[in-house]
């Protein structure tokens, strides 16, 4: 369903390089970037954010729960690495059978007995906590137009049922209603969600309204066909899709700033200390790997120069030589006719 938006990403950075090929340009002393460059480096901006391990530990310090991070760092480690090896085990579950929140907490505490009275207190914890959040949730459902409300019912329903996981003509059957319900939503409730939420004002009744429109409709014919080819061939769609290029990454990087900005909570310090030690070993154990490979390929790059290098190297001399030779032929050939 959202090949199309990869095709777009793919037809731009070609019309980029043929289009425009200026990657620096000074002007009175300022730095204007071509808009490849600007992308290029903002997704380097957001990875040096995913490896950056302070900001991480920023988060879950000023987002975490009190509570829940005061309980659990209380746990000795071995403690909560069995808990958390035991919950892995559940997500890395491939039966079918769904399971609850209740299964999940008997399996947790029957694989780490010494921490069982641990474990029912978190479970405790992380229920309540999450009825306030539904609860709040549910207030600002509340507040939305209903036609609005319908379309996230629908959506809903759609993401709990399990049975058209993996099945793409079953995917595109059940989001096709809902992408049709969505051009269907009367202007003054547009309005209604802009006056709630301004910041989505540009693309519900602003001058992205018709982009979104228009990338929607191109959603319900490929759902409608299955034919993906609907994306490549249709020019409005890719401008259409170049146009919210700036609003997403505005919002994504206002979303970073109020994530940076956040107060941190005053926790105790086994709490911070502990917090440090699994942020260190979690992004170890997720970017090692993308450490040795990047290791691994400037051997390579640096190896193949080396050898490039040597090439060069010996092709140089064996000219070099070659035009020796000559010149001293040249001149033996000279001095034997003199010497005639």
């Amino acid at each position: 369903m959202f090949r199309g938006i990869h095709v777009w990403e793919r037809d731009t950075r070609i019309q980029i390089w043929g289009r425009d090929t200026r990657i620096q340009v000074w002007d009175g002393g300022r730095r204007n970037t071509s808009k490849y460059d600007e992308t290029l480096s903002f997704l380097y901006g957001l990875f040096l954010k995913a490896i950056d391990k302070d900001w991480w530990i920023h988060g879950v310090k000023a987002f975490g729960d009190r509570e829940i991070l005061e309980t659990w760092y209380n746990l000795t480690k071995s403690n909560r690495n069995c808990i958390r090896n035991s919950l892995w085990a559940i997500l890395k579950n491939k039966t079918e059978e769904k399971i609850t929140s209740e299964v999940a907490l008997h399996f947790t505490m029957s694989s780490c007995p010494n921490s069982s009275a641990e474990i029912q207190q978190l479970y405790n914890l992380c229920q309540e906590k999450s009825k306030n959040f539904v609860s709040k949730i549910d207030d600002t459902f509340k507040k939305l137009p209903v036609s609005i409300q319908e379309v996230i019912k629908k959506l809903e329903t759609i993401l709990k049922d399990n049975s058209i996981e993996r099945n793409e003509e079953k995917v595109r059957a059940a989001f096709l209603p809902i992408l049709k319900s969505l051009l269907e939503i009367p202007d003054e409730d547009l309005q209604k969600l802009a006056d709630l939420y301004p910041d989505l004002a540009p693309i519900v009744i602003g001058d992205l309204k018709q982009p979104v429109r228009k990338i929607i409709q191109k959603l319900i014919e490929y759902c409608t066909t299955g034919n993906d080819k609907v994306f490549e061939e249709d020019e409005d769609f890719k401008q259409s899709m170049k146009k919210l290029n700036p609003y997403a990454k505005e919002n994504f990087e206002k979303l970073l700033q109020a994530i940076e900005n956040a107060p941190e909570q005053d926790l105790p310090e086994f709490v911070v200390k502990g917090i440090e030690e699994d942020v260190d070993e979690i992004m170890d154990s997720i970017f090692m790997p993308v450490y040795i490979l990047l290791i691994v390929i400037s051997i390579f790059i640096l190896l193949c120069m080396l050898c490039c290098i040597s090439i060069c190297i010996c092709v140089l001399c064996k000219v070099f030589k070659c035009r020796r030779s000559s010149d001293d032929q040249r001149s033996f050939d000279l001095e034997q006719t003199k010497f005639l």
